[in-house]
């Protein structure tokens, strides 16, 4: 009966280890050391050992790699997937990553099996299912599966945005929707933005109005420039001054203003006589005009500057003292601050994240920052741990 428990235990003691490292082995991060590149685990102990010329953080348990110019990706046991062949390589998003070889550029999946064929000229990032493409100096549209919807045809296709894509045809502009065919008057405007909110601004004889889904122009062409919908109301400028008007075309913010940025979180940067302030949706001053520049609000807080760089919060209240040369929001929580030409991180609250020690920072994503001490490239976490020696 103990030979038997003792087993048990053992062999739960063993499962549980292996539990143990395969978890640990989920979360890899790019290390550098020295010049050469490798992976380890939170607790900074070597997975895939150093040997690397360059590597990239991990995305759906593939990660690709960089020896002698050439391009692969490995597993999470450092395993080569797809050998090093490639000129260049992007992350994998939804099972797929875009590779270049000899000067063309396709799709593969996580085994490394083209999804779309490495026979294309350009290749933009698929969006909605669909994705650019150019080939002989025209563009075309293709899906997920490697079908071309449409083909090389084009002077100018973008992505993919409410379900519609913005091509150019000759030098007139309209829409396409997921299937290929023209909505409205087809190629009819001069210039044409990408759909937001079921909206698209167009352009005609230097005048701009919008058009929804069915191609109708619901706002008449009659303004001087425009910007796209955000929460409900687009920016637009008449006699050289800007407002906000509905979907409808009302205009329920007087265009008074010298200068406006697109609502977020229901406010909007506004400039009038040389200094910057924010309204609401109705036009009301909500925070006075009294800012140098300033930058919409993103997760309750926005970047202002007078003279120092600083942060407000919706009532208008300083979160973080006008102290920095430069600031901006690089995601997950985190605002990348400068004093003099050294960078690091601060949280919406003014408590320092990361030291500032680094010559530049880069957007966090999934957790990782890529940095530059000088020349030399690294990688850090959202706590400030250092992926390099």
């Amino acid at each position: 009966m103990k030979i038997i428990y003792c087993t048990i235990i053992c062999s739960l003691f063993m499962q549980e280890s292996f539990a143990q490292k395969a978890n640990l082995q989920k979360e890899l991060f790019p290390c550098r050391k020295g010049k050469e590149w490798g992976y380890v685990n939170k607790q900074k102990e070597w997975i895939v050992h150093w040997g690397y010329d360059e590597a990239y953080p991990f995305s759906e348990e593939r990660a690709a790699v960089k020896l002698d110019n050439k391009w692969g990706f490995v597993n999470l046991q450092g395993s080569a997937i797809v050998s090093l062949r490639y000129d260049t390589v992007g992350y994998f998003i939804n099972g797929m990553a875009k590779v270049r070889q000899n000067q063309k550029e396709g799709y593969i999946n996580k085994e490394g099996k083209p999804v779309v064929a490495i026979k294309y000229d350009k290749l933009c990032e698929f969006k909605e299912g669909l994705t650019a493409f150019q080939q002989q100096g025209k563009w075309g549209i293709l899906n997920l599966q490697g079908v071309e919807i449409v083909g090389n045809q084009y002077d100018y296709v973008g992505s993919c945005t409410d379900g519609f894509v913005v091509v150019n045809f000759g030098g007139k502009m309209g829409y396409l929707n997921k299937q290929g065919r023209e909505i409205g008057s087809g190629y009819f405007y001069k210039s044409a933005m990408d759909f937001r909110e079921g909206m698209a601004a167009v352009m005609n004889n230097d005048k701009w109005g919008f058009v929804d889904k069915q191609g109708n122009e619901v706002v008449p062409l009659k303004y001087e420039k425009v910007g796209s919908f955000s929460e409900g109301l687009a920016a637009v400028m008449t006699g050289g001054m800007w407002g906000f008007i509905d979907k409808a075309g009302t205009e329920v913010v007087p265009c008074a203003y010298n200068e406006v940025v697109a609502f977020g979180e229901g406010l909007a940067p506004a400039k009038s006589n040389d200094k910057w302030g924010y309204i609401d949706k109705t036009g009301r001053l909500v925070i006075p005009f009294k800012y140098t520049l300033t930058q919409p609000f993103k997760g309750g807080f926005a970047v202002v500057v007078n003279k120092k760089w600083g942060l407000i919060s919706a009532n208008g209240k300083e979160a973080v003292e006008p102290r920095y040369d430069e600031m901006k929001s690089i995601g997950e929580g985190l605002f990348a601050v400068r004093i003099g030409a050294r960078w690091g991180c601060i949280e919406a609250s003014g408590v320092e994240a990361i030291p500032l020690k680094y010559s530049q920072i880069l957007d966090f994503q999934k957790g990782l920052a890529k940095i530059y001490m000088g020349k030399l490239l690294g990688y850090i976490a959202k706590d400030g741990t250092e992926y390099f020696d």
